[in-house]
């Protein structure tokens, strides 16, 4: 499944911010957080608020997850949605 945020109005060069991108597309959820987390670019910092940005978002859509999976992408409990 895909889901799509998009970042606006922020302060960063976009070079800056496609060098950090480039390391992170194509892997798995939970691997991008983590490796986003311990970058030491400003950049990471932006990208993985719009990460869990997308996340939140493919989270909240109705009948995406059956009631036994609720768990969320990088291994922790969802917490107050209806699922």
């Amino acid at each position: 499944m895909e889901a799509r945020a998009i970042l606006r109005y922020a302060r960063l060069a976009p070079r800056k911010g496609r060098r950090v991108i480039d390391l992170v597309r194509g892997k798995d959820v939970g691997e991008a957080l983590t490796l986003l987390k311990f970058l030491p670019q400003h950049a990471s910092f932006i990208i993985e608020k719009v990460l869990r940005s997308a996340i939140a978002r493919l989270m909240s859509i109705p009948g995406l997850h059956s009631s036994d999976s609720r768990q969320d992408p990088w291994g922790g409990r969802c917490k107050g949605r209806n699922v």
